[in-house]
């Protein structure tokens, strides 16, 4: 769809400040010339 290679993808089940349980993800495209698209 964006035809951007896929670089990274980290999932975490808690947030790292408190420790709550609060399921995230972070996706890290590569839009070429030494530029990222990141998700979060």
């Amino acid at each position: 769809m964006l035809d951007m290679d896929f670089m990274l993808v980290f999932a975490e089940e808690k947030a790292p400040s408190t420790k709550e349980p609060n399921p995230y993800m972070h996706v890290f495209l590569d839009a070429g010339m030494g530029n990222v698209l990141a998700f979060f």
